[in-house]
């Protein structure tokens, strides 16, 4: 049998799944397929955007009351905002794009170059 001829079911039920599990996974560790509805994603998706725009107007704010002078408490704030973005961006974080395309749409000279 070619698989040309094989369906797509047939080819992670014969080929991709049985390796998976001569990779050490349990059947229990993972799923063959999961549908999403695109309101459960859209709604991620907006929920990460909002977030992001929050966090970016809480730097800005606090990077604006500082320029007065050095305050440890806000220099404080503005760090852990700025590993907040790392956290919702990093590569293992869900909708990570979303998190990185709010930031760039932002486009906040303080913080563009955490989405690089």
């Amino acid at each position: 049998m070619d698989k040309i001829d094989l369906s797509e079911r047939d080819i992670c039920s014969k080929f991709i799944t049985p390796a998976i599990l001569t990779a050490g996974w349990a059947q229990e560790q993972f799923r063959e397929e999961v549908a999403l509805t695109a309101g459960r994603v859209t709604e991620a998706r907006r929920k990460i955007w909002q977030r992001v725009n929050r966090l970016v107007d809480d730097f800005e704010t606090a990077y604006a009351s500082c320029t007065s002078g050095p305050n440890p408490a806000i220099k404080e704030k503005m760090r852990g905002i700025r590993v907040q973005l790392q956290e919702l961006m990093s590569s293992d974080a869900e909708l990570a794009g979303v998190a990185a395309w709010c930031l760039r749409v932002r486009n906040s000279p303080l913080l563009t170059r955490l989405a690089a």
